[in-house]
């Protein structure tokens, strides 16, 4: 075998990552799968700062939420249908990270 090559994160590439951690994931559809990997992440490298992010994550939630709101006023049948839809999921994402934020709070060791 070749000898192994040990790769560290270098200061550019670590302010990077803080930054990428501390910004909520822009669509309620990234929540899944970026905002899950950006918490574990977050979790590892300080507890603090995931709880700083499950709080600006539900900060951009709370502000879709709103959105939908408004839209739901000015909408067709179906649009109502279909924007009821969205806000049912939005709903469910902030009752979701109030779990994870308490679940945070309980074991900051959470994601080992």
């Amino acid at each position: 075998r070749p000898p192994r090559r040990i790769l560290r994160l270098t200061a550019a590439g670590g302010a990077a990552l803080d930054g990428w951690l501390a910004t909520p994931v822009a669509h309620g559809r990234d929540i899944r799968q970026e905002f899950l990997a950006k918490l574990y992440f977050a979790a590892q490298r300080d507890p603090v700062a995931a709880r700083r992010l499950i709080a600006a994550q539900e900060a951009a939630t709370r502000a879709w939420q709103a959105e939908v709101q408004r839209q739901i006023a000015a909408a067709s049948p179906f649009g109502h249908l279909v924007l009821d839809y969205r806000l049912g999921q939005l709903t469910a994402t902030l009752a979701w990270l109030a779990t994870c934020a308490t679940a945070l709070a309980q074991s900051p060791a959470i994601f080992p």
